[in-house]
Formats: structure tokens, C-alpha cells, sequence
């Protein structure tokens, strides 16, 4: 029997309030200070723009290292390039300057002994990057574009409560409020609201990997139609896995259910065949593809794997030993339960431990549960069924686990969102212990307390005073750009200079940038392409010029003689925003 209307009206009130906490996160959090933004946004924009995806390659190449996420399956990055181009967003490009004062780029430079305490009471530490005036006005321009981007991860999102809230009712029918509950716990939690709220694929990976979960436990433990479930589960984790390739390890995670499956009498071969064929026809295609062109059947994690932009080197993944895993342990509980902006804002040691145990206590619930006299029931389903649904989800959940501990023997990365593809094998087993000690809601009301904190959190620590005052920084060029159908090009005169040395006529008091463009007259920024780049000296060589510029000695030297540049001063009001500007200058080395 389906949700009754009342569980239905409950659970659209905890997407309603879900949705507002994501959207809150989505307004606080400065642009660009979501993990992994810029690169996501970019291999959006090489998609776009070339209309094909990165070709393979089995070894480094220019573009695939620029791109950063050109080597990735490529479903979610195709799902938003409508929204891409509906907005024109290809008229902007990216500008964020990196904050010296960074926690994390300080924590890991070499040199003296760090002082962290005080470090971390440095009100600017938190953030990634550097910020300006462009991002006073949140909802306008680029940074309206920005927040669609992430305004696109909350569907996915709620995809994901509600294949966690069906998961639940097929152990506990008879108890909506349980069922909620475990939505509920998965809503609540900060982190997940958080990346709710970012440019990120991993809410459409969790999305997916929770419907393969739900009709995966129908498959085993349910009591629709064995066939029609392995088929959907087969279905969803082959398009999870065209998402990123942790998918993959769903694939196992199947196998295990068809095994379950067989322990409930549900797993007669048709339904595992069912299960084969939904995958493959979801997964087959972009695999196929990847295989013929590259000539490696897991292209993907074969260039992560040789790409020196992602793989660490070998000092690093040598180091360790206890030290590490603690804090591959302490790391991942925390970006499971809120470590927001890039892994830089967390809640207090006391709160995660406090959490942490209320997890423990649901899990400890569940295992005596299990263990209570065969043949008792729980509501219309009966014991039996109860430990084959259970058993398949811990065993999911300890897989995932197991990958993440075999990948960062490799890359030493700890991510809690490295394990979303499972949030229903983690969090559905939890909620069903603390129903049974009549804890779950106690917790919720805690976790309630906590999103609402996690918010003042962000505001405290990636906005604080005077954040975004400084004109000189800005999310993207799109309020430098020249617009001569407003003012005349020409109202800055070029001086006298020779390269690779430019210069131009500077008033005392003015805000100006260059721009340079390499071989490209339209001064079209197509960074992926071999001196196919866009500068700008205030973002990309963090100077403000007084009149001159001179061009580094390393891109000067790297440019092949004869190549065309293209360059053009752009004049910046107290807001940051192009109010004069020269006319272009071309030269050639």
C-alpha cells in the first residue's frame, strides 16, 4: 500500500522546509566557496561551447588537466548546459582571486611551526577566495546565474528524501512517523543542505544511488513485483554510475541484493537478468564510448590515476600511518555531518562526538533487533524480512565504506560526499534503531538546532565584516567587461612601451586592469585550447596596475615567435565596474 494522503502532506512539509534551508545556504555562501565550483562550472562551459565532450586520453593532456573535469562521466554536466545557455552564461568568465590567508593553503604550506588556534580566529581564514562588490547585489548578473546553477542540485535533492522515505516504509508500513523520521534525518543533517546549495553533481549521484537503493531493498525484502524492482535498480545505478565513477561501486552493491534477494525468496534468475539489463542499457552507452575511444575499459579512473593534477605524489600517499587514518576517520565524520565551504567551517568537537553517538546508539538498536527470536514481527512485516532488508543495507553501506577506505590509500582525499551514492544505506538503518528507542525525533529536534546554527556558522566565517569590499577582486569578469555600446572605446590612451612591457596613461587614484588576449581578437576565453587564455592582470597575476604592466617572464618566454596578442585596459569605478577603457592594441612577439 502506497503513502496516505496525510503522509504525503507531512513529507511535502519536510521537503518545504529542506528546500528553504538549502536555498538559504545557497544565498549565504559567497560564490565560488562550494567545493570543486569552478571546475564543475567549467567543463559546463567546454560542453557548451565545443558541443562534444573532452576526448579521452590515457595520458595528461593540456585540456583534460585544465578542465580538471573533463576526465568524469559527463550525465550531470549535460543536465545543465539548457540552463547554461538559456543564460547566456558564456559571456562571463570565471575571476576568483585564491585568499592567501586561506586555513588550508596556510595549514599546508612549508616553514615555521603553525600557531592553528590562531589561525582559525583570523576572521578572513575561512574562505577559499577572495571576494568584491560584484556579490553585493546576490541575485543580478552573473551571480543570479551562479545561484541557478546550484538552485538546479535541490531537485535532485528532494529525489533523494523521497527514495529514502520509501526505503523506509518497506520495513516499517505501520509507522508513518518513523518513516518520516528517517527522511527526516537525512533532511536535517547540515552537510546535505549545505552541498544542497552548491554547484555540485553529488546530489544528482545521491539522487540516483537512493533510487537504486529503494527498489534494491524492494527487490529483497519488498513485496511488488521482484522483477520490475531489480530492473529499475539495475536502471538507476547504470545512470549513477555515467554520473561519477564511486557509482561503480553500486555494482556490487546490486550483486549483493540479488543475494539477499535469495534468502527472501525473491531472487529467481529473471529478476537478476531484469537487474543486468537495466544497467546496461543506462550505463552501456557512455562506457562503450570511453572504452572505443581510449582504449581502457575504466577510462575515467585510469586518467585520474595518471593525471599529476590528481593523483598526489608519492611522499604524500607514503606518509601517515595512525595519524592519517584518525583524521581520514575525524574528516569524514565531519563533511558527513557539517564541514562547510571548502572543508573550512565545522561545528564543535562536542557536537560531532554527541552526534556521532546518537548514530552509534541507532545502530546498536538495530543489531538487537535483528537479533531478537526469529519468526516475531514488526507490523505487517515479519522478522525474516526485516533482517534480509537490513542485512542488504549494512552491507551496501560497508562497501561504500571499504571503497572510500581503498581510494584514499590512493589519493588521500576523506569526503563524506564521496559516499552519497549510499545515503540510504547509511542513514535508513540508523533511523530504524532510534525509532525502536523512541530517539529518532529527539535527534531530528537536535539536528533541527544544528541546521539552523550551521547557517550562522556560514555567515559568521564566509561573510564576515568587510567581506566583499574591495573593488580590485570580483566572482567573474562580467561587470569588467567593455561594453562600447555605452562608452566610446579610446578614453585611455596607450603610452609609449616596448614588450613585453605595455603601458597607458594613469591617472592618479585609478582603479585599472589589463586584459590580454593570446591569438584571439574577439578576446574569447577558451582556456581548455593551448594559449587560448584570457588574462586579466587584477585576477589572474594579482596586481593592480599603476600604468604598466610587464608581462611575466615565464608566459613571455613560452609564447612561440610570431603569435598575435590583443590587449585593452579597462578602467574600474569604486564598485569594480568598467566605466572607461582603451582601445585594443594589437602586437606581436
Amino acid at each position: 500500500m502506497g503513502p496516505t494522503k496525510r503522509e504525503r502532506w507531512w513529507f511535502g512539509a519536510l521537503c518545504a522546509l529542506f528546500a528553504a534551508l538549502a536555498c538559504a545556504h545557497n544565498l549565504l555562501l559567497p560564490l565560488w566557496e562550494g567545493p570543486d565550483e569552478g571546475d564543475n562550472a567549467l567543463y559546463v562551459r567546454y560542453i557548451a561551447v565545443e558541443g562534444q565532450l573532452c576526448p579521452p586520453a590515457l595520458e595528461p593532456r593540456y585540456d583534460l588537466e585544465h578542465l580538471g573535469r573533463g576526465h568524469m562521466p559527463p550525465l550531470w554536466f549535460l543536465s545543465l548546459v539548457p540552463l547554461f545557455e538559456a543564460r547566456d552564461m558564456q559571456r562571463w568568465r570565471a575571476t576568483h582571486v585564491p585568499n592567501p590567508e586561506f586555513l588550508r593553503r596556510v595549514t599546508t604550506a612549508p616553514g615555521a611551526e603553525l600557531d592553528l588556534d590562531a589561525e582559525l580566529a583570523k576572521p578572513h581564514s575561512r574562505a577559499m577566495y577572495l571576494h568584491g562588490r560584484d556579490e553585493r547585489a546576490p541575485l543580478s548578473g552573473a551571480a543570479l546565474d551562479l545561484r541557478l546553477l546550484r538552485l538546479a542540485s535541490l531537485p535532485w535533492a528532494l529525489v533523494a528524501l523521497w527514495a529514502t522515505w520509501r526505503t523506509a516504509r518497506i520495513f516499517l508500513p505501520e509507522q508513518p512517523g518513523a518513516c518520516l523520521g528517517a527522511a527526516a534525518l537525512l533532511a536535517l543533517t547540515p552537510q546535505f543542505q549545505h552541498l544542497s546549495g552548491t554547484i555540485t553533481m553529488d546530489l544528482m549521484l545521491a539522487a540516483l544511488g537512493a533510487l537504486a537503493l529503494w527498489q534494491a531493498t524492494e527487490w529483497c525484502a519488498g513485496q511488488g513485483p521482484n522483477a520490475r524492482a531489480a530492473f529499475v535498480a539495475g536502471l538507476c545505478a547504470g545512470l549513477a554510475c555515467c554520473v561519477k565513477i564511486n557509482a561503480l561501486v553500486l555494482v556490487p552493491a546490486l550483486a549483493l541484493a540479488g543475494l539477499c534477494a535469495r534468502f527472501g525468496k525473491r531472487g529467481d534468475p529473471w529478476s537478476w537478468m531484469c537487474a543486468v539489463a537495466g544497467g546496461l542499457l543506462a550505463a552501456a552507452p557512455y562506457y562503450a564510448w570511453q572504452w572505443i575511444e581510449s582504449g581502457h575499459p575504466l577510462w575515467s579512473w585510469h586518467y585520474q590515476n595518471v593525471s599529476p593534477f590528481h593523483h598526489p605524489t608519492a611522499e604524500a600517499l607514503a606518509s601517515g600511518g595512525f595519524e592519517k587514518w584518525k583524521w581520514f576517520a575525524v574528516v569524514l565524520w565531519l563533511s558527513w555531518v557539517g564541514d562547510f565551504g571548502w572543508t573550512s567551517v565545522w561545528f564543535p568537537g562536542w557536537v560531532n562526538v554527541a552526534v556521532a553517538l546518537a548514530y552509534v546508539a541507532g545502530l546498536v538498536s538495530l543489531v538487537a533487533k535483528l537479533r531478537a527470536p526469529a519468526g516475531g514481527c514488526c507490523g505487517r512485516r515479519t522478522i525474516r524480512e526485516l533482517r534480509v532488508g537490513s542485512a542488504f543495507l549494512l552491507g551496501a553501506a560497508a562497501l561504500m565504506l571499504a571503497a572510500e577506505v581503498y581510494f584514499n590509500l590512493n589519493f588521500s582525499q576523506p569526503q563524506a560526499r564521496h559516499l552519497y551514492p549510499f545515503v540510504t544505506a547509511l542513514v535508513v538503518p540508523i533511523a530504524l534503531g532510534l525509532a525502536r528507542w523512541r530517539l529518532l525525533w529527539i535527534v531530528n529536534g537536535v539536528m533541527l538546532a544544528l541546521s539552523a546554527w550551521g547557517l550562522a556558522l556560514v555567515a559568521q566565517w564566509l561573510r564576515p565584516d568587510g567581506w566583499n569590499d574591495d573593488p580590485r577582486w570580483s566572482a567573474t569578469d562580467d561587470a569588467k567587461r567593455a561594453r562600447p555600446a555605452v562608452i566610446d572605446a579610446g578614453a585611455i590612451p596607450w603610452s609609449a612601451s616596448r614588450l613585453p612591457t605595455l603601458a597607458w596613461e594613469h591617472p592618479d587614484g585609478a582603479l585599472d586592469e589589463l586584459v590580454l588576449a593570446v591569438g584571439d581578437p574577439s578576446f574569447t576565453h577558451r582556456p581548455w585550447v593551448l594559449h587560448g587564455q584570457l588574462f586579466r592582470s587584477i585576477a589572474d597575476l594579482e596586481v593592480a596596475p599603476e600604468g604598466a604592466v610587464t608581462l611575466p617572464e615565464s608566459f613571455w618566454s613560452s609564447l612561440p615567435s610570431g603569435t598575435r596578442l590583443f590587449a585593452q585596459v579597462v578602467r574600474l569605478d569604486a564598485d569594480g565596474r568598467a566605466s572607461a577603457w582603451s582601445s585594443v592594441r594589437e602586437f606581436e612577439k
